[in-house]
């Protein structure tokens, strides 16, 4: 027993607002890219990004990216860390992998069986006719449609699940306080509210510094 409670007293605790932090100040660095970051990474095998960072240059850097998110109007996101916790496996089958996700909404929802719908940003009108078809018997079938939010196939498939009262999930390729396209905004905006109506959001905020934010019980800049 006492072999047990040392192993427990020694293990880190994980802050998800500080590994956010480092992940950021990781971005900050001259020529900074996906593949300069993952290679880091790849260097040091089992580290995460609190591990690269001094802990006050974390933490003074997660303040500053949260100002700039409440700046934009966004502050119910939260994050994912690999390797603490509920960070899916299958993203790491990637070239160039990330260590954090941000997402807003239910995480949970993941858990759910999904397909993804994507297809061409300029679809003819059949093409427009076939993704709603999919997407209707996609929901009548129990499954959670997934897409981007890119014009055309993606928004069509989205929109058509929505309208008949599902829950989806939408990758985005922009900083969680940012929309593309332009367009898309209220798409965007009405998927996160959604979720919130459901009181499946939590805000991340400075508490987790200092409390370690267990990554297994909460609910998603550089993404």
């Amino acid at each position: 027993m006492e072999a047990i409670v040392q192993s427990f007293a020694s293990r880190k605790v994980i802050s998800q607002f500080v590994e956010m932090g480092a992940y950021e100040w990781l971005w900050l660095k001259k020529g900074a890219s996906f593949k300069t970051i993952a290679e880091q990474f790849r260097a040091q095998p089992g580290a995460r990004p609190s591990d690269l960072v001094l802990r006050e240059v974390a933490i003074e850097t997660a303040e500053r990216a949260l100002h700039l998110s409440e700046h934009y109007g966004v502050s119910d996101f939260d994050v994912r860390v690999y390797r603490a916790g509920e960070y899916p496996d299958k993203l790491r089958d990637a070239a160039h992998p990330v260590e954090l996700l941000y997402f807003k909404g239910s995480w949970n929802l993941l858990e759910k069986h999904s397909v993804a719908v994507v297809g061409t940003r300029k679809p003819s009108a059949s093409g427009k006719e076939c993704a709603e078809r999919l997407a209707t018997l996609l929901v009548a079938d129990g499954f959670m449609v997934v897409s981007g939010l890119a014009r055309g196939i993606d928004t069509v498939a989205l929109t058509t699940a929505m309208k008949r009262g599902a829950q989806v999930a939408a990758v985005i390729g922009t900083p969680i306080c940012g929309y593309f396209p332009p367009e898309n905004q209220d798409l965007q905006d009405e998927i996160a509210r959604r979720h919130r109506d459901r009181g499946s959001h939590r805000k991340l905020g400075h508490s987790d510094s200092s409390a370690g934010g267990n990554p297994a019980k909460s609910e998603a800049f550089h993404s």
